[in-house]
């Protein structure tokens, strides 16, 4: 494999179907230049000869985990959650995950903040769902059987990351990992047993409300704009009065498909965003009309809607295109690029902030809704939507 570079916005939140969904926006290559170290690492090799020689296990740890440990030490160095060193071992799950339609595993999404996991979306009639894994549920161990045996992995360890878990969480199919989770409303850890099983992860639904089009879009994967025109076109008459984009809960995706998506409803030279890296800017601007582009919109966002999907609130938001209503959303405005090394590991390396068309940068700010409702976790449970309701209630409004 050539070495490369590739730039995406990784999502806020992890897939443990997968490793997660990721947004391209461009490759470059790297060359040979080597950056002139200003330390002694003349260290680094003392310790590792002190670890392999007196360390009680130190026989036991081969050279690979003591290299792949020392990379990640550089990477947590940066404090950054979302910068990781991902080993020859983990690299076909993270790829698989970009490019799959199913996984393996047991379909949940986790937000993550400061190390703590919780279940932001669990996708229907999943191993997760018929386990009784529900939202906002915090997850503060894994325990699952390898091929080296049990393995468990608790919050406040060393190694409780994005990558180690996914790892961990992933299996094969009808094999069984235990999830320990703390739930609202009580103090007392659970065990939740999940038996591992393919899981088709859904991109989109749509329906008409009377003469409105709505679309519940979940991530931004491979050929999600595809999918989103042909479900508009599908739905949309003469008497369509408006579009309600549904972005709730989505952690975000492929940079691309989110970007080709909010062009179906700009005009030409509207900015999308503009990626802001140390040594300048790119903009990304619409190159035409776009069919839907004299259509009312409506995007309904929540404290999940992460990374791509405040892209393309922001973009419909800022050009007068659409209005917000819901709750604030996450405040995911950063990127990484995806660097592969000459053995194929990767490294995953934030290197760009996302600025929106009116120069915001909403990075662990998030954007505040036009219209703020609340949806609470009793309106959840007995099917109620206010947050829909007061949508439709505008667009009625609006018609009149």
């Amino acid at each position: 494999m050539k070495k490369g570079r590739v730039v995406i916005a990784i999502l806020c939140s992890l897939t443990l179907i997968g490793i997660g969904f990721l947004a391209g926006v461009r490759t470059s290559y790297l060359g040979n230049a080597r950056s002139v170290i200003n330390a002694d690492a003349q260290r680094l090799w003392e310790v590792w000869r002190h670890v392999k020689a007196e360390h009680i296990d130190g026989a036991n740890i081969s050279d690979e985990e003591l290299l792949n440990g020392a990379i990640h030490g550089l990477t947590q160095t940066t404090k950054d959650p979302y910068t990781s060193y991902i080993d020859k071992k983990e690299v076909d799950h993270f790829k698989e995950a970009t490019g799959s339609k199913s996984f393996c595993g047991i379909g949940i999404e986790l937000q993550t903040t400061n190390d703590t996991f919780i279940v932001a979306v669990v996708f229907k009639n999943s191993p997760a769902d018929m386990a009784g894994i529900k939202k906002r549920d915090v997850i503060v161990k894994i325990t699952s059987q390898t091929k080296d045996g049990q393995k468990t992995l608790m919050a406040g360890d060393a190694d409780w990351n994005l990558n180690n878990i996914v790892s961990l969480v992933r299996g094969e199919a009808g094999t069984e990992v235990i999830l320990t989770i703390l739930r609202k409303g009580s103090d007392q850890p659970q065990d939740i047993t999940i038996t591992r099983a393919i899981v088709q992860t859904p991109t989109l639904d749509v329906k008409t409300l009377d003469d409105v089009i709505y679309l519940k879009l979940y991530h931004f994967s491979e050929k999600s704009a595809e999918k989103f025109k042909s479900a508009i076109l599908s739905q949309l008459r003469s008497d369509t009065k408006a579009i309600i984009i549904d972005l709730r809960d989505n952690g975000g995706g492929l940079l691309n498909e989110c970007s080709d998506i909010a062009k179906l409803f700009l005009l030409r030279d509207m900015k999308v965003c503009s990626q802001e890296f140390r040594k300048g800017f790119i903009d990304d601007v619409a190159d035409d009309d776009g069919f839907l582009s004299h259509i009312p919109i409506i995007v309904l966002v929540n404290g999940r809607s992460a990374s791509a999907s405040e892209i393309l609130a922001a973009a419909l938001h800022d050009n007068h295109r659409a209005m917000l209503v819901g709750e604030k959303t996450f405040g995911k405005g950063i990127g990484q690029s995806i660097i592969t090394l000459k053995d194929e590991s990767l490294l995953k390396l934030t290197t760009f902030q996302w600025i929106t068309p009116l120069g915001v940068k909403i990075h662990k700010k998030g954007i505040q809704p036009d219209i703020e409702v609340k949806r609470s976790d009793e309106d959840i449970e007995n099917g109620k939507d206010p947050q829909l309701d007061k949508a439709l209630e505008i667009l009625k409004s609006q018609s009149h």
